[in-house]
């Protein structure tokens, strides 16, 4: 089962994000061309919010029919944005890589659920982090990737993706047998996101951990940008932070994966993590002199790694906590408002010059919230996992 749900997300995952990291090199040298980038990622974010949502809304479908559609879906767009290149239409290229994004965020919760509600007979939650770091560290192999295609081979890399679209799909076939037993009885009406987020002590609590990581490190693809080109040159910069960020993503899930989750499970581990990045955030933030000229790089590579350790750590604490009855309806609620904040943070901290004081503050923040969610489960409370949740009577 285990290399079933990597093959997928290597086969298939991994081309999408060549492909959609790829369009914009189409569109080079056009009038537009700053323009369409950002709409075109744009609309592929919102389109991911959309898709991860519309899951939860599904869940009461057998999850291998619900990818198999997903899937398919997948197909028909790769030829939309194919036509686009032949066509070199924007409007058209951007509708059906939107479309994508739609595509890519319902598998994401997908899995997320599916995996969450096999957990009944064994703990899947190490493979579902490895899942993550692939999908994260995709992007670090699209920037090598990137680095030797030109405008011809992006279509090459297009009708790649269609072929992996057509083995995700047998895929998910083969995946059959590890169907939920009657999915038909979970509950088709979805809760509030009031009733949601405010379920449980513990939930509140991980939501606000959350949301100040993400304000830390909203506009990632900014930050990236920014410092890498910084710190490592103009031309190759961007690509080598982005190849930091993947490595640092791939190299956590795989080690926690071999040590069988042990890894982001202890807790001297998780309150390290969160100093490490605030420790890196206040590197980062110092001033560039000519005497301590390497201080703020160091910051800036540290902050790379230490990021993603405790975004998987995040996503593991997620998948653990929650009952599998309302897993799929929380995580969709918490990729709208993560993925909303990031959004946001590419258009105001790039206008903000010294951004990593205010990013040091979130993630200071993020630290000292987590250790009180750490207390309070010292503390002897009851997780959310060992209860049962009557929505009906949640106002």
């Amino acid at each position: 089962m285990r290399a079933l749900f990597i093959l997928r997300e290597l086969i298939s995952g991994m081309p999408g994000t060549l492909m959609v990291a790829g369009v914009p090199f189409f569109f080079v040298g056009q009038e537009r061309g700053n323009l369409i980038i950002s709409l075109i990622f744009a609309g592929a974010r919102i389109c991911a919010v959309i898709g991860a949502n519309l899951q939860a809304k599904l869940k009461h479908i057998d999850h291998w029919k619900a990818g198999v559609a997903a899937e398919s879906l997948n197909f028909v767009t790769v030829l939309g944005v194919i036509a686009s290149f032949w066509m070199e239409s924007f409007n058209l290229c951007a509708i059906f890589l939107a479309l994508k994004g739609l595509t890519i965020g319902f598998q994401t919760n997908l899995s997320f659920d599916w995996l969450k509600r096999l957990s009944t007979t064994e703990s899947l939650g190490p493979l579902f982090i490895v899942l993550r770091s692939i999908a994260q560290a995709s992007y670090g192999v699209a920037a090598v990737v990137l680095l030797f295609v030109d405008k011809e081979s992006v279509v090459t890399i297009a009708y790649f993706d269609a072929l992996t679209s057509l083995l995700g799909v047998t895929l998910y076939y083969f995946l059959r047998r590890f169907k939920v037993e009657s999915p038909v009885e979970i509950s088709r009406s979805r809760p509030s996101i009031k009733s949601i987020i405010f379920q449980s002590n513990g939930v509140i609590r991980i939501f606000l951990v959350d949301m100040s990581l993400a304000v830390a490190m909203a506009g990632c693809n900014f930050f990236l940008l920014k410092y890498g080109t910084r710190y490592f040159g103009a031309t190759y910069g961007y690509q080598i932070a982005l190849g930091v960020y993947a490595a640092s993503f791939l190299s956590c899930g795989l080690v926690n994966s071999l040590f069988k989750g042990v890894f982001l499970s202890k807790t001297f581990f998780q309150l390290g993590a969160f100093i490490f990045i605030v420790v890196s955030f206040t590197l980062a933030s110092l001033p560039t002199s000519q005497e301590v000229a390497i201080l703020p790089i160091v910051g800036v590579v540290c902050v790379l790694i230490s990021y993603p350790i405790i975004s998987l750590l995040i996503d593991k604490i997620w998948f653990d906590y929650l009952p599998e009855r309302v897993a799929a309806d929380t995580y969709a609620v918490r990729t709208l408002i993560v993925q909303v904040t990031w959004a946001l943070g590419e258009f105001v901290y790039a206008s903000i010059y010294h951004d990593t004081y205010i990013r040091l503050f979130f993630a200071a923040v993020s630290a000292l919230l987590f250790m009180t969610f750490v207390m309070y489960e010292r503390r002897g409370y009851k997780t959310i996992q060992r209860k049962e949740i009557d929505y009906g009577n949640v106002t």
